[in-house]
Parts: C-alpha cells; sequence; structure tokens
C-alpha cells in the first residue's frame, strides 16, 4: 500500500470493455473491512492514458454482491454486463448501475454505487482503499451538477422533521427527528397520555435504500441502537442500561406528523 492506496494488478489483467472484475479481496488483503468493490477498464483517452474505473459491489437495494448475486433472491455465473453502455445488472432484483460513474440508471435500487479513486503507475493498477470524495453528499451533488441521475444521497435521513409512533409491544415511543442530529422521544402510556421526555443528540448510518442505524446515549449513560427500516417502517432497538444489561425489542412505527 502507498499514498492510501493498493495495487489490484497489472493493468493488462483487465480487458478493455471487459465486464467488470471483483477486486475485493486485494483491497480487503490490506484494509479487511473495506467495501467489496469491482473494477472496469474502458477504452484509452485519445493521449492513451488508461481509463479505470473502480465502484462498490454491494447493491443498494438490497445488498446483494452484484457480480453473483446472493444464492437466494438470484444469481449469476458471470457478470451481467452491457459493454455498450457500461451498465452492470444486480443479478437479484434487476437494479442497474453505470460502471463508469455507479450512478443508478434502472431501479428498484435508488442510491448510488460509491466509487473510489484510481491511478495507473507503471502498468499497475492502483485503487483507494477510502471512497473519493469522502464526503458522500459531495459526490452526490457533483453527479447531480453533471446532470447524472443518482436518486437520493446516502446521508439523506429520511426520518428529519418527521414524528413517529413506535409501538414496541411491552411500551409506546414518540420519536421527533427534529434534524438529522438530534432527536426527542417521549414515552406514551396506553391511554395516550405523555410520559417522560428528553432530547439526545444522534448520529444516523446510512445501511441501504430505507435502512438505516440511529444511535445515541441519554442522560443517564442509557446507550440506544435503533435500526430503522423506512419501507417495512420496523424499528429493532438494542438498549444498553447504565448497569450493563442488554434488552432488545422489535416494534412497528407509523408517522404521525
Amino acid at each position: 500500500m502507498r499514498d492510501g492506496f493498493v495495487s489490484v494488478g497489472k493493468l493488462d489483467a483487465f480487458i478493455v470493455d471487459g465486464p467488470p472484475v471483483d477486486i475485493s479481496g486485494a483491497i480487503q488483503a490490506v484494509a479487511p473491512s473495506a467495501f467489496p468493490r469491482m473494477l472496469s477498464r474502458f477504452a484509452d483517452a485519445a493521449d492513451g492514458t488508461p481509463a479505470v474505473s473502480a465502484i462498490a459491489s454491494t447493491c443498494t437495494h438490497r445488498g446483494c454482491p452484484v457480480l453473483t448475486g446472493d444464492g437466494v433472491w438470484g444469481s449469476t455465473d458471470s457478470p451481467i454486463y452491457d459493454a455498450s453502455s457500461h451498465v452492470v445488472t444486480c443479478p437479484c432484483h434487476g437494479s442497474q448501475f453505470n460502471v463508469q460513474s455507479g450512478a443508478v440508471v434502472r431501479g428498484p435500487a435508488r442510491t448510488s454505487l460509491i466509487s473510489f479513486a484510481t491511478e495507473v503507475r507503471d502498468d499497475e493498477v492502483f485503487v483507494a482503499i477510502a471512497a473519493e470524495p469522502a464526503n458522500p453528499t459531495a459526490k452526490f451533488n457533483l453527479l447531480a451538477d453533471a446532470g447524472v441521475s443518482v436518486g437520493l444521497a446516502p446521508s439523506v435521513f429520511p426520518g428529519t422533521g418527521n414524528k413517529y409512533l413506535v409501538d414496541f409491544g411491552v411500551f409506546v415511543v414518540e420519536l421527533f427527528f427534529e434534524n438529522e442530529a438530534t432527536l426527542t422521544y417521549t414515552g406514551i402510556r396506553r391511554d395516550g397520555s405523555r410520559g417522560s421526555s428528553e432530547t439526545v443528540a444522534i448520529q444516523t448510518t446510512y445501511l441501504r435504500d430505507d435502512l438505516f442505524m440511529v444511535t445515541w446515549q441519554e442522560s443517564d449513560r442509557t446507550t440506544v441502537v435503533h435500526v430503522e427500516d423506512y419501507e417495512q417502517f420496523i424499528i429493532h432497538t438494542n438498549i444498553t442500561n447504565p448497569d450493563q444489561s442488554f434488552a432488545k425489542f422489535r416494534g412497528t412505527f407509523k408517522q404521525i406528523r
């Protein structure tokens, strides 16, 4: 590894306009937690500069491996790739992506595949470990300015500005996401009266389309991890209490404002 880049092989190992190649192994040998990704090679530029592109290879719709499928929703022996349009198709649900930019060409996926900087040095291809640009909103804006339809940016949290009523069975709570960084939660009694309330700082993490992880710590040092599914309207909550006891609940939610 050099300057945050990892060698993924010689340039001539990648066929011009051939199907994308899985390079996850080379990247994860250096950075085990790095995103799985694929590399495509295109016709050289007019000045002879090699043209390659590296993008994530996990579909943003349901997390299927784009190059192979998952064997449950769908699978393929070789990548479903149209070289003329530079479009790869996920075998699970048919989402299509442009391998040059990662942009969504056809749903059901609505979020682009993130891209990674590439360099060719002495006929050897290097790929950045970290995504470029580092800020996913910046990447979204750059593609949008270029007229590319990319769907929602990964940083767009659907709860922002909304209020939800969540029924976990043993308790009911109202969640008001004032913004992407602030949540006010209020206990709701079965008779509809309101209980205790607290406003906390939260962190939201994009997992896939309509699925986010939301985490926070309360004033008594209770920590909460939510996995919030805005397609099925289901929340899984994982609570670590101040005495280190642990509780898990599954609930349904509906928007009330």
